[in-house]
């Protein structure tokens, strides 16, 4: 018998067709892979170039002052002996980026730059906890999709693994969507900040 081991690297954005044309065979003899996901949140990276941003862009007439974004990447290495996958472990890297307006790098914006950066790190802590879901059910969606069954080489287990993944996703930024944009229906950001800096001047001036 011959032991593959293979990787994988996907991104998040999947590319192509995604769907599994054709069902897997029942095989008693797969016990099941055993498997393991882990998510990867690298550290928010802060950048004063929020005006190169899309979003921004779109939004001129407001006053965005910071944005959060995240990419990601799954890559995963797999075990097929005999038709049947014995491992599988999936990793999930996270890259996440705040945008800040260009003007809070000045040392006069300090107080703008501190709130809006604590409410950037707010929509931060929500992609962390939604990612750390998503490796959980990547994991079960690997353990019984697999399970029982036979796969003809890594074409159809990659077919398969990225339409199910396809699916995952797609609940994924629906619920996640929907997280930052309840957070941030509960903290009106431009008012917070406008309000806690100008109390903050203001006290400065009678102390002096």
């Amino acid at each position: 018998m011959q032991r593959f081991i293979w990787t994988l690297l996907i991104f998040v954005v999947l590319p192509g067709d995604a769907g599994a044309r054709t069902a897997l065979k029942a095989d008693r003899r797969c016990a099941g892979p055993k498997t393991s996901a882990r998510m990867i949140h690298g550290r928010e990276k802060v950048g004063y170039d929020l005006a190169s941003q899309p979003a921004f862009k779109a939004n001129r007439r407001g006053r965005m002052m910071g944005l959060f974004s995240a990419s990601a990447e799954i890559d995963y290495k797999t075990e097929i002996l005999a038709g049947c996958v014995k491992a599988m472990r999936v990793r999930i890297q996270v890259f996440p980026k705040i945008f800040l307006r260009k003007s809070l790098a000045k040392k006069a914006n300090i107080c703008m730059r501190k709130i809006t950066l604590d409410h950037e790190y707010g929509h931060a802590r929500i992609a962390r906890a939604y990612y750390k879901g998503l490796a959980r059910q990547v994991e079960i969606m690997v353990s019984v999709m697999f399970k029982r069954k036979r796969v003809d080489g890594f074409a159809t287990l990659e077919r398969h693994f990225r339409a199910g993944l396809k699916i995952l996703l797609a609940g994924f930024h629906k619920r996640h969507d929907a997280a930052q944009d309840e957070f941030h229906a509960k903290l009106k950001r431009d008012d917070i900040i406008e309000k806690n800096c100008r109390l903050k001047k203001n006290r400065n001036r009678r102390r002096r």
